[in-house]
C-alpha cells in the first residue's frame, strides 16, 4: 500500500517531467472522457501533495508547440491515486483520482482489490489496458504518460479547497501545523493507531509507517489519544517526519535506523517489526492483530533499551512482570486491560454477558450429578484433604480457574468446565485397535471419542432441565461442532448472513478459549513446579510449549502475574505463544452493526501490497 513519501516523490518527479507541458489527453477506456476533453490542450502549470492526495492545476491552452506557454484560466488536480492530470468545464480543469494512492513509474498498488498505476514513458509506449482512464501525450518530447484509478476526478479549485479542508497536516509540508494532529489527538478516545490512520487526522502515514513509529515512540497502539502526554505525541511526531523524510529520499521503506541495522542484521535491516516474526532486539515474539481492517504489529521491548519496559510504557504485554517484581497492582491492570484488546473500553462495559442470578439452582442440580459420577474414578490423586478421585478433583480445579479468569461465567461454561471429562476414564473401552490403521480411522476413532463424552455430559444437562438451546451449544462446543478453533478463528468466521455478527458462534468461541486457557494454567498450577526441579530446562521448555501452545492474550498475562522466580520466568517467557487474534476480533466484532460490516477476503490480511 501507498504511503505518503511516494506520493510527495510522485509530484517531485512531475513537477520535473511534466510541469510547462500542454498535453493531448484521451481516455481509452471512456471513464473519463469529459474531464480528458476539458485538460486537452492546458498547461500543467501546478502540483501539489497533501498525504496521499497529489493535486493538478491546468491552466488554459498552450502558447506554443511544446507546451510551455501560460494560460488564461486557472485549474487544479486533486487526487488520492495514481495521478496525472484532469478536466473539468468552463475553461478549469482539476484532477482528482480519488480512491487512493498514486504511484511513481513502474510501481503498482492495490487497493479494495482495484489495481491502478500510473507510467510514463517514451513514445510509442506500452498499450492502454482495460483499467486505462487517461492517457496523455506530450508529442513535441515524445512522453507518454498513462492513468489506472478506480476514481477520477476533475473540477475547479474549490475541488482543491475542499478536499484539502478534509485532510490533517502533512509531516512532510513544512507550513502544516501540528499542532492541528495534538488538538486532534488530545481530545479523541480513539486509539492512536487509528488516529495514525485516519488522514483526516495526519495525512501520509500508512499502516507500515503506524508499526514502525508507534514502535520507536514506545507507545502501544490502542492507548486513547486523550491519555498520551505532549511529550509522547512530539516524538511520535517526530517520527513520523524523519521516517516520512527517510522514505522520501531513499525511495523506500527503511525505518531501522542505520547503527541499529548494522547491530542488528538481517532480516532487520529495513523493519523493526512490520511483518517481522521476531523482535531484533530482545528475540520475543511480533504480536499481531486486526485493526479496522488492517494488521496491526507490536513487540514487547523498544529500541535502545533491551530490558523489559515499566509496565505503564509497555508496547506489548507479551512479557509482563511477574507479581514478585515492584509494578503496582494498577500497573498489571492496565497490562491486562491493554492485551485485552481495547484500552478505552472498560471490561466492564465490553462484557456482555449478564450478571448471573444469587441462586442457580439447575447448575447446582448439574454440577452434583457430575461430582456424584466423577467420584466412581477408580484412579486417586492427592489433594489438601488426602486422597481424591482424580476427575472429581481435576474438574473441581478447573472450574476454580474458569470462576477467576471469568468471574462472571455462564451456566454453559461452568458445567463444560465441571464436565468436560465427565467419566472419561471409561473412554478406554473406545479401542484405537477397532479402527482403521490410518489417517481416517484415527480421525473417527477421536470423533467417537468426543461424542461419547458429549453425550455423556448432555444426559446430565437434560436431567437438570436445561432448555434445547443450552443442550446444543454444550454439544457444540464438546465436539467442536460447526464452530473455528480460537487460535485460528477469523472475523470472517463469526459473520452471519447479511453480515450481521453470529453472536451465539462468538459466545461459544469465547467458552472455547477460557477453557483452553484455563486448562493450561491448570497445567502449570500443578504440574510446573515438580518438572522444573525434576527435568531438564529443555525438556520442561518442551513441555510447556506444548502444553500453553492455546493460550490467548489474557492467558499469557495471567501466566506472568502468577509467581515465578526468575529462571522460571525467563523459561516461560521463552516458551508462550504469540497470541493469537481472537481478542481483537471479539472487540471489532461486538460494536460492529449490519450496516457497516463486510468480512473482507481474509486471504489477504496479512498480505504486503507494498
Amino acid at each position: 500500500m501507498v504511503e505518503g513519501h511516494q506520493c510527495h516523490r510522485v509530484g517531485a518527479a512531475h513537477r520535473r517531467l511534466l510541469i510547462g507541458k500542454a498535453f493531448e489527453a484521451t481516455s481509452p477506456n471512456g471513464r473519463f472522457v469529459e474531464g480528458a476533453a476539458a485538460i486537452t490542450g492546458k498547461v500543467l502549470s501546478r502540483i501539489e501533495v497533501h498525504g496521499k492526495n497529489l493535486f493538478y492545476f491546468f491552466t488554459g491552452s498552450s502558447s506554443g508547440s511544446n507546451g510551455s506557454g501560460p494560460g488564461s484560466s486557472s485549474a487544479a488536480a486533486a487526487g488520492t491515486t495514481p495521478p496525472p492530470a484532469a478536466a473539468a468545464a468552463a475553461g478549469q480543469a482539476v484532477l482528482s483520482p480519488e480512491d487512493e494512492d498514486p504511484l511513481a513509474e513502474p510501481d503498482e498498488v492495490h487497493r479494495d482489490e482495484i489495481w491502478g498505476a500510473f507510467r510514463t514513458s517514451l513514445l510509442p509506449g506500452p498499450e492502454p489496458t482495460a483499467t486505462t482512464r487517461l492517457r496523455l501525450l506530450h508529442s513535441p518530447s515524445q512522453l507518454m504518460a498513462q492513468l489506472s484509478a478506480m476514481t477520477v476526478q476533475h473540477g475547479g479549485l474549490g475541488l482543491y479547497q475542499e478536499k484539502v479542508s478534509k485532510l490533517g497536516p502533512d509531516p512532510l509540508r513544512p507550513s502544516d501545523d501540528k499542532e492541528r494532529f495534538w488538538a486532534r489527538v488530545s481530545s479523541s478516545r480513539k486509539p492512536i493507531g487509528l488516529l495514525l490512520m485516519d488522514q483526516s487526522a495526519v495525512a501520509g502515514v500508512g499502516n507500515i509507517y503506524r508499526a514502525e513509529i508507534l514502535f520507536k515512540s514506545r507507545v502501544h497502539p490502542e492507548q486513547p489519544g486523550n491519555s498520551i502526554s505532549r511529550a509522547a505525541f512530539d516524538t511520535i511526531w517526530g517520527h513520523c517526519v524523519e521516517l516520512l523524510q527517510r522514505g522520501f529520499s531513499s525511495g523506500s521503506i527503511l525505518t531501522v535506523d542505520p547503527e541499529d541495522a548494522k547491530t542488528l542484521g538481517k532480516p532487520w535491516t529495513r523493519r523493526y517489526i512490520y511483518n517481522q516474526r521476531q523482535c531484533g532486539f530482545c528475540k520475543g515474539p511480533v504480536t499481531t492483530w486486526d485493526m479496522a481492517g488492517r494488521t496491526e504489529f507490536v513487540s514487547h521491548c523498544a529500541p535502545g533499551d533491551h530490558a523489559q519496559l515499566p509496565l505503564s510504557k509497555m508496547t506489548c504485554g507479551v512479557a509482563v512482570q511477574g507479581a514478585g517484581s515492584s509494578s503496582s497492582e494498577d500497573e498489571l491492570d492496565r497490562a491486562e486491560e491493554r492485551l485485552a484488546g481495547n484500552l478505552s473500553v472498560p471490561a466492564a462495559k465490553r462484557r456482555r454477558t449478564p450478571d448471573p442470578p444469587a441462586q442457580r439452582p439447575q447448575l447446582e442440580k448439574a454440577i452434583a450429578l457430575i461430582d456424584e459420577v466423577n467420584a466412581q474414578d477408580p484412579t486417586k490423586v492427592p489433594t489438601d484433604s488426602g486422597s481424591e478421585p482424580y476427575r472429581l478433583a481435576y474438574s473441581r480445579w478447573l472450574t476454580e480457574w474458569v470462576k477467576r479468569l471469568d468471574p462472571k461465567a455462564s451456566d454453559e461454561l461452568l458445567i463444560l468446565a465441571r464436565g468436560k471429562s465427565i467419566e472419561s476414564w471409561q473412554l478406554s473401552q473406545i479401542k484405537r485397535d477397532d479402527y482403521a490403521p490410518n489417517t481416517p480411522g484415527m480421525r473417527q476413532w477421536e470423533m467417537d471419542r468426543k461424542k461419547w463424552l458429549a453425550n455423556r455430559l448432555l444426559a446430565v444437562v437434560k436431567e437438570a432441565s436445561y432448555d434445547e438451546a443450552t443442550q446444543t451449544l454444550i454439544e457444540n462446543i464438546m465436539m467442536g461442532k460447526n464452530l473455528p478453533n480460537p487460535r485460528d478463528v477469523r472475523k470472517y468466521d463469526l459473520i452471519g448472513n447479511l453480515g450481521m455478527v453470529d453472536f451465539k458462534k462468538l459466545q461459544a468461541v469465547n467458552m472455547m478459549q477460557t477453557l483452553d486457557d484455563a486448562e493450561a494454567l491448570l497445567f502449570l498450577e500443578k504440574n510446573f513446579e515438580e518438572m522444573f526441579n525434576r527435568m531438564p530446562a529443555d525438556e520442561v521448555a518442551a513441555v510447556c510449549k506444548r502444553e500453553l501452545s492455546r493460550l490467548s492474550q489474557n492467558g499469557i498475562v495471567t501466566v506472568l502475574k502468577q509467581r515465578w522466580s526468575p529462571v522460571q520466568q525467563r523459561l516461560l517467557q521463552k516458551v508462550l505463544p504469540v497470541p493469537g487474534k481472537f481478542a481483537s476480533i471479539m472487540m471489532d466484532v461486538e460494536g460492529v452493526s449490519a450496516a457497516s460490516t463486510h468480512p473482507g477476503d481474509w486471504r489477504y490480511a496479512n498480505f504486503d501490497y507494498e
